[in-house]
């Protein structure tokens, strides 16, 4: 099991929990106010950013979307692959990854965040 630290309207969040839930991998929300720097989510991510993935089955902290969609990908060899199955498809697939994450942050959440 899982334990996702999220925002409702990170986009970096949101595409790690479209990714969990279309792999019907479970796991759990905890809502993470990150302007407000808690004591405990400052000590699993100095940087203080979202999404942050918590391993129940061997403590493990992993930070980032693309890192971890990565590490749910190859931990999950039993479920459908989503970055592509060659190599030239993943790198198509992080490119496109790369590309929506940069222009919805600086055309929609940066917006509403700073609002």
């Amino acid at each position: 099991m899982y334990r996702l630290y999220h925002h409702n309207i990170c986009p970096f969040s949101r595409k790690v929990r479209v990714l969990l839930a279309a792999k019907e991998i479970g796991f759990e929300l905890v809502q993470e106010n990150f302007w407000e720097r808690r004591k405990e989510f400052i000590a699993m991510n100095p940087a203080g950013n979202l999404p942050i993935l918590f391993d129940n089955s061997n403590s493990a902290v992993i930070v980032g979307s693309v890192p971890i969609i990565e590490y749910i990908e190859e931990k999950h060899l039993e479920t459908k692959c989503f970055l592509g199955e060659s190599l030239v498809k993943k790198a198509e697939i992080r490119r496109l990854q790369n590309w929506f994450d940069e222009k919805f942050y600086s055309e929609v959440t940066k917006h509403v965040l700073h609002e």
